[in-house]
């Protein structure tokens, strides 16, 4: 690992716009991938339809297909209904939106049991591209 802590803000900079490209290329590359994984999966299960099977191994691994229930929301009112009514939240993931408390904090109204922590953060432009 490099040490950053010798550089000066101008090498930090340099490093740093290096790095988010080598990143931007990696991503890129990853996702290609992940597309490709896709694909291949997709062909599997035809051809384990066309099989009649869930399952096939060969020398140097195996695959498999489960099947799973997944939800899918066709009225969100609906859903927040039942979850008030049966007191459900369960259902829900336990994650706040940011957005809204922000626009909660602004107003004044942090709902009880809340607070906000500060997150600093680094955003980098690029102010010219070598493409």
């Amino acid at each position: 690992m490099t040490d950053f802590s010798n550089m000066t803000i101008g090498e930090l900079i340099d490093v740093r716009k290096a790095n988010n490209e080598l990143l931007g290329e990696a991503n890129k590359v990853a996702k290609e991938y992940k597309d490709q994984e896709n694909l291949i999966d997709a062909a599997i299960i035809v051809e384990l339809d066309k099989s009649q099977s869930t399952r096939a191994a060969n020398a140097i691994g195996s695959v498999s297909v489960s099947t799973t229930e997944e939800p899918k929301v066709d009225d969100w009112d609906a859903v927040y209904n039942h979850i008030i009514q049966n007191n459900d939240f369960a259902l829900l993931h336990k994650r706040i939106s940011a957005t809204a408390f922000r626009e909660l904090m602004k107003l004044g109204l942090v709902p009880p049991g809340m607070s906000s922590r500060t997150v600093r953060r680094v955003n980098f432009r690029s102010l010219h591209s070598e493409d």
